[in-house]
């Protein structure tokens, strides 16, 4: 085999096998993008419901003590969005925490909107005892929402690391290939 003929045949493999490491490198870093972009979107989602509850208690106070229209919109302006994030944690079926403990914090949430609820509710009766009750009520539901939201994100996190790491491994084992590839093309 003369000089000429190598270089027709081992050139196009090369090409080839450098092309295929490029496709490989693309694809494991759009897999870490994918993987990443979920993992954000569940751990923002968490710490959107327990924000969302923590606000939701200050305005339930601030009208208790003003009792205007101006708190109350606010109120339920909050609400409303606390409501809207429930509903979108609902939907994701896909989530890799267990089922039970997800269900518990849907749950949670669920319970939390309705002592708010309750607390309006007891409040416009003029049934102080128990609006005061209900409202210590959901007072402790949102930090149970508070501690399981932060338990959920750590969760999540815990999942992904691993995943994480073996695909950190995988992409420098392919560059390390490609480098090899790079260096025989060289020479």
């Amino acid at each position: 085999m003369n000089i000429r003929t190598k270089l027709f045949v081992f050139i196009p493999i090369l090409v080839v096998l450098l092309n295929i490491v490029s496709f490989v490198i693309f694809q494991s870093g759009k897999m870490v993008q994918d993987s990443y972009h979920i993992m954000m979107e569940r751990v923002l989602l968490y710490k959107q419901i327990s924000t969302e509850t923590q606000d939701n208690i200050l305005l339930l106070n601030t009208y208790i003590l003003n009792q205007d229209n101006k708190s109350y919109g606010n109120y339920i302006l909050h609400k409303e969005r606390l409501e809207k994030l429930w509903n979108q944690l609902g939907k994701d079926h896909a989530s890799n925490v267990d089922g039970i403990q997800r269900e518990n914090y849907y749950q949670m949430i669920r319970s939390f909107l309705e002592s708010e609820t309750a607390v309006i509710d007891h409040l416009k009766r003029d049934d102080f005892d128990s609006y005061l009750l209900k409202y210590e009520e959901a007072e402790k539901i949102a930090g149970f929402i508070r501690e399981e939201g932060q338990q959920m994100v750590d969760r999540e996190l815990s999942y992904y690391q691993p995943i994480y790491h073996k695909i950190i491994n995988y992409s420098q084992d392919i560059n390390q290939l490609g480098i090899a590839l790079f260096l025989l093309l060289l020479y």
